[in-house]
């Protein structure tokens, strides 16, 4: 694969540090996030192009995927469903409900998506989710079910020395982390879940990307350890148990 990571600005660990964790800011470095997938995006495919370039020649055009996190999250359900380029996507702990407001019909959602999300996720809670996801109607979709993970467990972060960032900035996601998906007590060990997360996630993109079929056998459900923390669903689920997807 070649893998391009987009720093979005406004919205980067760097940034954070040297200014403060600012909701508002983050809000609206948000909006731009798709603007920046389809900048880059562009630049590669321009390089592909280039008998000069590195990359020249080692993008298939047909076979583009995308994921990300949180925000990352929604911007990779959202570009996948806006752009024809992108084939599949794989957004962990997202807001796929936001994806409508930049049009996006999630009952129509164009390619296979596989959502990975926590049951103690406290910044996106696990109903959402769960909701967000029955509600994207497409020919293929997975949703990845990791017991005891936080919003945080999906990402590097807890790998950091969070108490010491803490202390040091005033940066609001060290402190969060600690409480959302990087305890030691509360939530699942983070490695150990990411072992379960590069799995799922890595045989879903050989699936679709390097057409390779027996990568489909890995998308079920594994009893051993770290797997036994994953509960794997395909297709449509019932509806949430407790009073429905509807009610408050």
């Amino acid at each position: 694969y070649v893998v391009v990571s987009a720093d979005h600005t406004g919205n980067t660990v760097w940034e954070l540090i040297r200014d403060g964790f600012d909701d508002g800011a983050t809000v609206v470095s948000s909006s731009k996030r798709l603007d920046d997938i389809y900048f880059v995006l562009k630049q590669f495919l321009a390089k592909n192009e280039l008998e000069s370039d590195f990359f020249f020649e080692t993008i298939d055009e047909k076979k583009i995927g995308n994921s990300g996190h949180s925000f990352g999250g929604w911007t990779a359900a959202t570009t996948a469903c806006l752009d024809q380029r992108i084939r599949v996507s794989v957004p962990q702990s997202p807001v796929l409900g936001l994806a409508e407001v930049y049009g996006c019909r999630l009952s129509e959602y164009p390619v296979p998506i596989m959502v990975m999300s926590g049951t103690k996720d406290n910044t996106v809670t696990w109903k959402e989710q769960y909701c967000d996801y029955n509600a994207t109607l497409t020919a293929e979709k997975y949703l990845y079910e990791l017991a005891d993970g936080g919003h945080y467990t999906f990402s590097d972060i807890c790998d950091l020395d969070l108490v010491a960032l803490a202390a040091e900035f005033d940066f609001g996601p060290a402190e969060e982390a600690l409480q959302d998906g990087c305890s030691t007590t509360d939530n699942v060990p983070w490695h150990d879940a990411q072992t379960t997360i590069n799995h799922y996630s890595t045989a879903f993109l050989n699936y679709h990307l390097r057409n390779s079929k027996d990568s489909q056998n890995y998308l079920v459900e594994i009893e051993q350890v770290p797997f036994d923390t994953v509960t794997f669903h395909s297709g449509q689920l019932p509806d949430w148990p407790e009073g429905g997807c509807t009610e408050n």
